[in-house]
């Protein structure tokens, strides 16, 4: 056995990101010009043109990292996207081309542009000025530092008011762009406090925020900047926790709160603000708004988007609803050139509507959608597998700690027109093996005849809790806490094992001789992969432990990693990172041949990260949290 760590040669291996029918973005900040409507999602910029009472899609273009402000100057949109700014081409809305770019040192969050300026946010970094004259050759020309983690922006003539992590105002002089300086700060004595977001009317500021004032909880303040190196207090609301979002339209603000939806504030008297009403249909949040002929509209991070009426502020209505479909599992038929993907949209917290499409991959470099599928009632996705005709789809309801689950068997045998046929109680990890299915539960394997559906059998036993198995002619593998099972699928009995000593050893893949199985020794740490030869199924191999040294993303969080097998290759998800491609040929030797972030390089760590992956004919198929991504590989 081998234990390797991190040996990397890069060779001429060319990656080439494919489009497909299948990508979603959380709705993060919308910005309108004239009748388009531009939204900055978790994947891009997304465009959309106002249509009587309807927003009808115009195109998207995805970007490297996961954007969250905008802004639009002239015929170019402006986005944050976490890792920098993008500069966009939107002189054609149905062709939009990214130009520019610039590399910021910290978080880039929020951006305002006039001129040959831009005005970044740019998190525990403070503000930079950027000269954006020359797309081609984007530079720095101004930094103001020591301000706090500095989260939203905006710009009114030579001065910024900045939302920032230590004081819910800050006021900037920007007159010369080489030298901003803070001329104003509100409140200027209290600590422990934020600001999240900005609206300027005047001489008054409405602020998104948190502080104390008179042992008052602070959420909503009103706030007289006629001195703006002297801002003062004018008034608040205790409001539930707000985020980035307000607007001002006639006397009313609209104020976005984390999980309460809208508030919708009367200011008519600045020194008595009341709150009128709130609009309540969303549950998740998104971080801007903008309004327009009395329309609000309302960036819904999961759930998508809204458009709401708001002409009568005590009584808003929603005039159209955008859901957002997020991609969280795929399957693939080889011998059919037929992928898959199975995505949810979020209506409320654990409770969303399942939905099935089928892509025809046999053109690689064209994906088409050929039929698609609404699976009857609520839960969030679990799992997947197929063996033709059929699709078995397990659906999680309720809460994660109290949670039923249940399978849905679909006829896939004309992809056109997929059909439900039933939901069956109980799943899993499900494997279709037919005439059976078989799922995985805590310390069974469960096995159900497709043909005679009327009750699971306790078929396998096991004697802990298991986390992933791959069926292979007549045998089980599983993996369990620490150790590799191996069962015949027919006697239930154990054959074969092998204690490799990894708490979280919890996907597996499968190319026969060799399996392999990625791990994360534990919450926060680095992650690794070990590959068997289990040709003798008695008595197991190690032939490699590959131990790669990288970055925690959370000290608490378990980052889910997964792999895929194929001939001498490996292709290894690093959670929300992104993937290695690694040469396995020779055990004693293997090295890494290339490393690709994906669009959704993320700040967190989710179950539905890169640990799906699919590899057909040198093409790459791998889920990145909420999107499907395909990515062509040449001179493997």
């Amino acid at each position: 056995m081998f234990l390797t760590i991190l040996f990397t040669v890069y060779s001429l291996f060319q990656l080439e990101h494919i489009s497909n029918p299948c990508v979603s973005g959380d709705f993060f900040d919308v910005v309108r010009a004239d009748t388009l409507v531009y939204f900055v999602t978790g994947r891009g910029l997304e465009i959309y043109a106002w249509d009587d009472s309807n927003l009808v899609f115009v195109s998207r273009l995805s970007t490297d990292g996961k954007t969250c402000g905008i802004d639009i100057f002239d015929s170019y949109a402006y986005i944050t996207d976490y890792k920098g700014l993008c500069i966009i081409d939107i002189s054609n809305p149905i062709v939009p081309k990214q130009i520019g770019y610039f590399e910021t040192s910290s978080m880039a969050s929020d951006v305002s542009v006039l001129g040959d300026y831009a005005y970044v946010a740019d998190w525990d970094n403070g503000l930079i000025i950027l000269d954006i004259s020359n797309s081609s050759g984007i530079h720095s020309v101004g930094h103001c530092s020591d301000i706090g983690c500095t989260y939203s922006i905006t710009l009114v003539d030579t001065l910024v008011y900045i939302g920032s992590f230590d004081a819910s105002l800050k006021v900037i002089n920007v007159a010369d762009p080489s030298h901003p300086f803070v001329i104003g700060e509100f409140p200027s004595d209290t600590s422990g406090l934020y600001g999240r977001d900005i609206f300027i009317d005047d001489t008054i500021a409405y602020i998104n925020c948190y502080f104390t004032h008179e042992d008052k909880d602070i959420n909503f303040a009103v706030v007289n900047i006629k001195e703006p190196n002297n801002p003062s207090f004018i008034a608040g609301l205790s409001l539930p926790v707000t985020n980035r979002g307000i607007e001002k339209l006639g006397n009313f603000i609209y104020t976005n709160t984390q999980f309460d939806g809208t508030c919708i504030i009367n200011v008519t008297e600045p020194k008595k603000p009341c709150i009128t009403n709130y609009y309540k249909e969303t549950y998740w949040f998104g971080y801007g708004y903008d309004t327009f002929n009395n329309l609000l509209l309302v960036p819904q991070f999961l759930q998508g988007f809204s458009v709401v009426n708001i002409s009568n502020p005590q009584e808003p209505t929603t005039i159209f609803r955008h859901k957002n479909v997020k991609w969280n599992y795929c399957t693939i038929c080889d011998s059919l050139g037929y992928l898959y993907v199975l995505g949810e949209i979020c209506e409320k917290e654990f409770l969303s509507c399942s939905i099935l499409r089928i892509l025809d991959i046999s053109t690689q470099e064209n994906p088409v959608i050929c039929g698609e599928l609404s699976l009857p009632g609520k839960g969030s996705l679990f799992e997947a597998s197929i063996d033709y005709p059929y699709l078995a789809i397990t659906i999680r309801q309720g809460h994660p700690k109290n949670e039923s689950l249940y399978t849905a068997i679909v006829d896939v045998s004309d992809p056109y027109k997929p059909q439900f046929l039933k939901y069956v109680p109980g799943g899993g990890v499900n494997i279709l093996n037919l005439p059976y299915l078989y799922f995985l539960t805590k310390n069974k394997i469960m096995k159900l005849d497709i043909n005679n559906p009327n009750f699971w059998s306790d078929s396998l036993s096991l004697s802990t809790e298991a986390f992933d198995m791959v069926i292979n002619d007549s045998t089980i593998y599983v993996t369990v806490a620490e150790s590799l099972v191996i069962l015949d699928i027919t006697s239930g009995n154990q054959i074969g094992s092998y204690f490799h000593g990894k708490p979280y050893a919890v996907n597996i893949s499968l190319d026969y001789p060799y399996l392999a199985i990625p791990y994360t020794p534990f919450s926060g740490s680095s992650y690794g992969f070990m590959i068997f030869d289990i040709s003798n199924y008695h008595s197991p191999t190690l032939l490699t432990d590959t131990l790669i040294h990288a970055p925690a993303v959370d000290p608490q969080t378990l980052c889910i990693v997964g792999c895929e097998l194929d001939g001498n290759f490996l292709y290894f998800g690093r959670g929300d990172y992104g993937f290695d491609i690694w040469k396995i040929e020779f055990p004693d030797s293997i090295y890494k041949i290339t490393t690709q972030d994906t669009p959704n390089l993320a700040t967190h760590c989710y179950p539905f990260g890169n640990s799906n992956i699919y590899i057909k004919d040198n093409i790459l198929f791998l889920m990145d949290y909420g999107s499907l991504e395909i990515y062509k590989l040449t001179n493997p």
